[in-house]
């Protein structure tokens, strides 16, 4: 499987700019949806005029999924193939692997979970490789993540969010997995609270999730629109 890598070098501030970027604005979009729940006036940045507020200048990693909790939180992701990154893993924990590019004992976190109240970062705990993943918050609050690269294309991972003075962390589902390996998918609830997940690079069948026994439903249209470069990723839904 051929792999778009970013750049090698894991340190924040010369890791990837639109990473820094992406978190940046993450990070004050929640600012100003506390400023607000606090009765603060942002109405200059609601007619246009616009501020920028940087709220931390080292989250750790270079994030490449955010999520802002129900909580106001903010759950930051990278992928685990960078290697060593400005966060390590709680506890002297590390991740043993032999799939891994640059660290088959790799003791450092890649992901972490932003609070705006406290402004800080703690490290959280990924297992197998989420590298293009995909994901979706259900109707508990919960973030259910989906697919990956390299032992990650299968996986299903769920993070339970909580408030600030209690600790929570990413679970691998042991339960579930994904029917097809799946990288570069788009996942999206439905009514009855379940996902479907939508194709990816190679991938020209939608599942759910969870399944009820349901098996891989083809979408030609998947296929018809792929290219050379299986470059149909992250449909739209």
């Amino acid at each position: 499987m051929r792999r778009r890598r970013p750049p090698t070098v894991s340190k924040f501030f010369v890791g990837s700019k639109l990473a820094l970027t992406a978190i940046i604005l993450v990070l004050l979009q929640t600012s100003i949806l506390l400023k607000q729940a606090e009765g603060q006036n942002v109405s200059n940045i609601a007619t246009g005029g616009g501020i920028w507020e940087l709220l931390l200048t080292n989250a750790g990693i270079p994030s490449m999924h955010s999520a802002v909790t129900r909580y106001g939180s903010v759950v930051l992701l990278d992928h685990t193939n960078v290697g060593a990154e400005n966060i390590t893993l709680p506890g002297g924990k590390c991740r043993n692997t032999t799939y891994d590019l640059v660290l088959k004992d790799d003791c450092y976190a890649h992901s972490v979970l932003y609070s705006p109240t406290t402004n800080t970062v703690r490290p959280l705990t990924i297992l197998t490789d989420t590298w293009c993943s995909a994901g979706q918050f259900v109707s508990d609050g919960s973030l259910v993540q989906t697919g990956g690269g390299y032992e990650g294309q299968q996986k299903v991972r769920i993070f339970k969010p909580c408030s600030t003075n209690q600790v929570c962390d990413w679970v691998e589902s042991t339960t579930q997995t994904l029917q097809f390996p799946r990288w570069y998918t788009t996942n999206q609830l439905l009514p009855d609270g379940r996902q479907i997940l939508v194709g990816g690079k190679a991938a020209f069948t939608v599942e759910f999730l969870p399944s009820n026994s349901e098996g891989l439903v083809k979408l030609p249209f998947l296929q018809q629109t792929n290219d050379f470069e299986d470059d149909n990723w992250y449909p739209f839904v």
